[in-house]
């Protein structure tokens, strides 16, 4: 689904999908890191699912990219 959604990581999720993706990988138990306002990855904001042998490799690696929710405007 992930892999499908994103073209291999070409394209990031949209602010629903991440946490939808995010929130179905709590409960099925598996650790979630959510880097969308962080700066470390050349690619930009994005989460990660999984670790280990559970992990979510596509082929841009583990790094799903995902756009960050938009604050609420005042």
């Amino acid at each position: 689904m992930i892999d499908k959604d994103t073209n291999g990581g070409r394209k990031p999720l949209s602010p629903d999908d991440a946490e939808a993706a995010m929130d179905l990988a709590k409960g099925l138990g598996l650790p979630v890191r959510d880097d969308r306002k962080a700066d470390h990855w050349k690619g930009g904001p994005h989460i990660h699912i999984g670790e280990g042998k559970t992990k979510i490799n596509l082929d841009k690696g583990d790094h799903i990219p995902a756009l960050p929710r938009c604050p609420n405007p005042k």
